[in-house]
């Protein structure tokens, strides 16, 4: 079984590959993206954009030709991520999740889903306090 490649290197702004682009009031961005849990999220008009570099190779080193999307992973604790957003186009690489609550920190981690629907490990994770 062949499971794709996590990114090595993330950050915040700049400094990997899972980027926290902005937080604030408004947009989206275009693609297939279904929530998995959001019914619990604390309702706001807060919004994040995270951006990533999409994996090239299997954790094997093979070159990873079955790319299927994503999942990002959030909640408000670091390492407990308990909503979802399954983002299904593989050619996207960045995502607005909007409805943040204003004045909370929120956790981020991204990871990749091949054909089989095989999950990478999590990124790294980025973290933000949304303001509005």
């Amino acid at each position: 079984m062949r499971f794709a490649k996590p990114s090595p290197m993330l950050g915040i702004v700049l400094t990997g590959s899972l980027l926290l682009v902005g937080c604030g009031g408004g947009g989206g961005v275009d693609g297939t993206a279904m929530p998995t849990d959001t019914s619990h999220v604390p309702a706001g008009n807060g919004a994040a954009t995270l951006a990533w570099t999409p994996p090239l190779e299997n954790t094997d080193g093979s070159s990873l030709s079955d790319l299927n999307g994503y999942r990002i992973y959030y909640g408000e604790s670091a390492g407990d991520y308990p909503y979802a957003i399954e983002v299904e186009n593989s050619g996207l690489t960045a995502y607005t999740i909007e409805n943040l609550a204003n004045g909370i920190e929120y956790f981020f981690v991204v990871t990749s889903i091949n054909s089989e629907g095989i999950e990478s490990a999590y990124s790294e994770m980025v973290s933000t306090v949304i303001d509005s």
